[in-house]
């Protein structure tokens, strides 16, 4: 049985902020990934542009999310 929402709640509001790596392998680290997941939106962006066609708006939503979740 899963846990009342509030307790959930309660044990992520009283987690530590997150901070940005200071050490140089961290700062690799969080380099790549970022690199990975750019590159990973480009190619969906490449592969949805390339599977457009007319009358087809499954393509146009997925387009319009991956714009939304770069801002």
């Amino acid at each position: 049985m899963a846990p009342p929402f509030g307790l959930l709640w309660n044990n992520l509001s009283k987690r530590d902020t997150v901070t940005k790596p200071t050490d140089s392998q961290g700062l690799v680290l969080e380099a790549w990934s970022q690199g990975f997941m750019v590159g990973g939106i480009v190619i969906m962006i490449c592969i949805t542009l390339a599977n457009l066609k007319r009358g087809v708006i499954l393509h146009k939503l997925i387009l319009l999310e991956v714009c939304k979740s770069l801002r």
